[in-house]
Parts: structure tokens; C-alpha cells; sequence
């Protein structure tokens, strides 16, 4: 690499020649220089992806299993989900990469199986039995 930050890597492109756009043909043959470093000043910044529902698709799948869970347990505890929401913005990217292994959401109680065998019509008594 020409250049190396933290954020960004300049690498060696090729130089376009010729004074036609993207002709083949250039002062020394060919249009294009191989290997050419670039010469000039450049200017960038960095913005950090905060998450919100409509970003969470460019965030690992470890930290949309993060998202997973904090909803689930803000829903457990009466947490407002908009406040789940405010925190998750705030978390790193990577935070949930650091895990031995991604957390999971336990898993719904089954039914028993007398509940299987229940219908809804033996489930609700009808208004003649309810006076008897």
C-alpha cells in the first residue's frame, strides 16, 4: 500500500493517459500506466453508523442477535422499546463480536399436552351453560 491509516488504505492504481476519455491509445502506446501511486492531496472523514431498524441490515449478524434480545428483555421487563432503541444506537459496532458464542433467546414454553388436546369451542362456555 502507497498509504495506510486506520480507516482508509491507498493502494497503487493505474494512470489514464490519454487525453480522450478512457481511450486505449496514449502518448507512450498504450492509454493506461500500470502500477502508478497517487500523487495529490486527499481529504476524507469518518462517520460512525449509528444503528436504527432501517440500519440494522449492514450490522454483523452477532450485534442483530444483540438487537434480537434487547428487544425481547425490554418487552420482558416493561421496558419502553424506544428506550431499547436509544441504547442500541449508542452500542458499538463490534460489540457483540466479542462473545465466546452469540447469546439466544430462550426458547417459548411448550404447551402441555392437555392444552394440545383442548379446542376452542371447549375452551368458552356458552351463555345457556354460564347461567346454569
Amino acid at each position: 500500500a502507497t498509504r495506510t491509516d486506520q480507516f482508509i488504505s491507498i493502494k497503487p492504481g493505474q494512470a489514464h493517459l490519454s487525453n480522450k476519455r478512457f481511450h486505449r491509445r496514449g502518448p507512450w502506446g498504450t492509454g493506461w500506466r500500470k502500477r502508478r501511486s497517487f500523487v495529490g492531496k486527499m481529504a476524507y472523514s469518518v462517520t460512525y453508523l449509528l444503528w436504527s431498524p432501517t440500519t440494522n441490515h449492514k450490522f454483523p449478524a452477532t450485534f442483530r442477535r444483540l438487537v434480537c434480545l434487547m428487544l425481547w428483555v425490554a418487552k420482558q421487563i416493561d421496558v419502553p422499546v424506544d428506550l431499547a432503541k436509544c441504547v442500541l444506537a449508542m452500542c458499538p459496532y463490534d460489540i457483540a463480536s466479542h462473545w465466546p458464542s452469540p447469546p439466544q433467546l430462550p426458547e417459548p414454553p411448550q404447551a402441555t399436552p392437555a392444552e394440545e388436546q383442548a379446542t376452542p369451542a371447549e375452551e368458552q362456555a356458552t351463555p345457556a351453560e354460564e347461567q346454569a
